[in-house]
């Protein structure tokens, strides 16, 4: 579980949380967000009651550069 990185049942992808402070969100970090999921993901994105964004299936080797896109915009996962 580090740095909202957790494994699933399907084997070689993990599920990245994005923690939205206070479910506020600019248009740019959520283009940002729906980007990633485009680019690195299965195009679908969870939004959770505990103001989160999950990201699915995204490879492990992936992650760093989700990171790195998401940091652009001021977005975290911890």
């Amino acid at each position: 579980m580090a740095r909202g990185v957790y494994g699933q049942r399907q084997e070689g992808v993990q599920m990245i949380r994005i923690k939205i402070p206070f479910g506020k969100i600019t248009p740019d970090q959520i283009i940002r967000v729906a980007d990633i999921a485009d680019k690195y993901a299965h195009h679908n994105l969870h939004l959770t009651t505990r103001q989160d964004i999950q990201i699915h299936y995204v490879k492990l080797e992936n992650s760093p550069k989700v990171w790195a896109a998401l940091e652009e915009v001021e977005v975290t996962t911890r």
